[in-house]
Order: C-alpha cells, then sequence, then structure tokens
C-alpha cells in the first residue's frame, strides 16, 4: 500500500528500485554500504530511461548527493547534466579523466578520514558510512564506454569499483546484452 511505500521512501538509506515481476510488490535497496547494478537488456528496452530516472530519484531523495554521470554516444542521460556533480560523454577522454580524478580524490580523503575514525573506542563503520554524502556514479552504456575511455581511466574505473567498499558509493551502469558478453 502507499503508507507502506511512503515509509520505505523516508528512510535513509533505503532506495526504491522497481516491482517484483512475481507479485508486483516494491523491491528496494539499502544504499549504506557499496553497490554496483548493472541494467541489461536489448536495444531500446528503457535502460538509459531508467538510469535517468533513477539519478533523478537519488538526486531528489539525496540532494547533497556527489552525482557523476558518464553519457553514451548517443547523449540519453544529458538531461542529468543539470543536476550531475560532473557529467561527460564517453568520449570526451578529458572530461572523463577530469571527473575520474575528482572521484578518486574524494575517496582518497574518504579513506584516510576512515582510517582516523577507526581508532576511536566506539567505530561503527556501518554508522560512518551511512554518515557519509553518497557518491554516485552512472554509465550509460558500459561497453560503449570502455571502448572510448583511455587505459587509465578503465582501470581507474575498475579500482573505484573495488576499493569504494564502505565507503558510501553507488554505481550504476547500464548496457545490450550482447555488448556486455564481450567486456573483459
Amino acid at each position: 500500500n502507499m503508507a507502506d511505500l511512503l515509509g520505505w521512501y523516508k528512510q535513509k538509506n533505503i532506495l526504491p528500485l522497481g516491482l517484483s515481476y512475481k507479485d508486483m510488490e516494491p523491491v528496494y535497496t539499502d544504499l549504506s554500504g557499496n553497490y554496483t547494478f548493472l541494467v541489461s537488456g536489448m536495444a531500446h528496452s528503457g535502460k538509459s530511461r531508467y538510469l535517468e530516472n533513477m539519478a533523478g530519484l537519488m538526486k531528489q531523495k539525496y540532494p547533497e548527493m556527489q552525482l557523476y554521470v558518464f553519457d553514451g554516444l548517443r547523449s540519453s542521460l544529458a538531461d542529468c547534466e543539470e543536476y550531475a556533480t560532473g557529467y561527460s560523454k564517453c568520449s570526451d577522454d578529458s572530461k572523463v579523466t577530469e571527473i575520474i580524478g575528482e572521484i578518486v580524490t574524494e575517496l582518497s580523503q574518504r579513506r584516510v578520514n576512515l582510517k582516523n575514525a577507526s581508532l576511536g573506542l566506539a567505530f561503527n563503520q556501518e554508522d560512518w558510512t551511512a554518515e557519509q554524502t553518497l557518491i554516485g556514479i552512472i554509465i550509460d552504456d558500459v561497453s560503449e564506454f570502455m571502448k572510448n575511455v583511455n587505459e587509465g581511466n578503465k582501470k581507474k574505473l575498475r579500482a573505484i569499483s573495488k576499493q569504494a567498499q564502505g565507503l558510501g558509493v553507488v554505481m550504476l551502469m547500464a548496457g545490450r546484452v550482447g555488448a556486455l558478453q564481450n567486456l573483459n
């Protein structure tokens, strides 16, 4: 019912993802950890619209969120540019490099802060992570992104994905089913 949906929405780290195909009940995720979501489907099945809707929902729910958007060559997420902290098409290598540099710098500072905070007696990492401003990274057409960016940016993005555990990072990526099978 609507009251349950509103109750879930008001919880700080809960974000609705969609509806269950089995019973059409809302499906949620808890964003207090590190999450990477991959949306896959056939061409023109709504992957980019889903990413755009999720970006808007996250920015609405978490206005302080640092949202970074890497758009495909077709600029399907161009409307996100107005509220994103950083926006770039995957073909703009210098802008991609700049944005990934910002993310790496922020995560490096968070690791230092986490290390210092963990020295305290009553430290709880889940609580610490929940207090951090969320960082959202959205990549439309991840296979196109990986084809167009330089090797250094690919390596940094992989490292961000692996090392961001517990630092308040959420990654949403989309790609066509056939193209995703060819990624390494």
